[in-house]
């Protein structure tokens, strides 16, 4: 967590297993444990871990569409849609091989795949 008006790191969050990813969602912070099978639901003003999330192997990407937080799992070849507010995975989509970026549209998911398939994959939200 950096403080923006000083640009100072405040005291790092412990427990996380190779953070990659991280989103916000209006309330919280989501991050990826690529160490592990995990994602990390986080109180912005407590900075206490309050929810881990078991999804697809090693979690790397993350994005928030504005209902659900969308998480690449770089080795299972998968995306996991997560509720925000209960932590619960909601759906799981294949994807192309490694997916690793996810981002929001507006009205589309789009996955960045960089196995050998060499894709992009888009999910209707």
């Amino acid at each position: 967590k950096i403080n923006p008006s000083t640009n100072v790191v405040t005291t790092p969050i412990t427990g996380l297993s190779s953070p990659r990813g991280v989103a916000f969602d209006g309330f919280y912070m989501w991050v990826t444990n690529s160490g592990d099978t995990t994602v990390s639901r986080i109180d912005r003003v407590t900075e206490a871990v309050i929810d881990t999330v078991t999804v697809g192997s090693a979690p790397y990407g993350v994005a928030f569409d504005g209902t659900s937080i969308w998480v690449t799992n770089l080795t299972s070849g998968t995306v996991s849609k997560i509720n925000p507010r209960n932590a619960e995975v909601a759906a799981t989509v294949t994807v192309g091989s490694f997916p690793i970026g996810v981002a929001f549209d507006g009205t589309n998911i789009w996955v960045a795949n960089t196995g050998g398939s060499g894709t992009v994959s888009k999910i209707r939200v």
